[in-house]
């Protein structure tokens, strides 16, 4: 359907932190999920499902997170 748009996408941060004494760094790498669904012209529903790995000096942890949006849009031009 037209309405209806689905994809994934990876992710990369790299975090830093220095403030005397404490200085700090890590790597975070991950994934997600995603679709958006319009329901009206200019109003769509937008879900992603992410996961990311933390690579923390003493462990690693993973976490997920799972966010629904709802949003308008405009066009910039009449020409469109």
């Amino acid at each position: 359907t037209d309405r209806l748009a689905a994809g994934v996408g990876g992710k990369y941060i790299y975090y830093r932190y220095r403030s005397a004494p404490f200085e700090y760094s890590t790597n975070m790498y991950g994934g997600s999920v995603f679709s958006r669904y319009n329901i009206l012209e200019n109003l769509f529903a937008y879900t992603e499902y992410e996961i990311l790995n933390l690579d923390a000096p003493e462990e690693a942890s993973l976490t997920q997170s799972y966010a629904l949006r709802a949003g308008w849009t405009a066009r910039a031009t009449r020409r469109w």
